[in-house]
């Protein structure tokens, strides 16, 4: 899988002076470089931080599918569905099909 390409501008007085492209197993790297110089005190800092991001990230996905038409009902069919025994294997569909 191709790492995706980021492009990170600065911006100083309203001005772009720079630009500059990472892509995302750099950018991880350095992160991790980060936090490996932190004191455990900011260690905790950081941590609740990402924790936010990380949350925050998967409540705007969950926000995107509800928007969905038909996608909250079709969701909780498919949970019934799930209850009932009611699946198909991969492997059958995948006979089948």
């Amino acid at each position: 899988m191709r790492d995706r390409i980021l492009e990170k501008n600065y911006i100083i007085d309203n001005k772009l002076i720079q630009k500059h492209f990472m892509n995302v197993t750099d950018i991880r790297n350095q992160v991790k470089q980060y936090v490996d110089q932190l004191s455990p005190e900011k260690l905790v800092v950081a941590a609740d931080f990402l924790s936010y991001l990380a949350e925050r990230e998967s409540q705007e996905a969950t926000e995107e599918l509800l928007k969905i038409p038909g996608f909250k009902e079709s969701f909780e069919k498919g949970k019934e569905d799930v209850l009932e025994d009611r699946l198909i294997s991969v492997d059958k569909l995948k006979r089948k099909y």
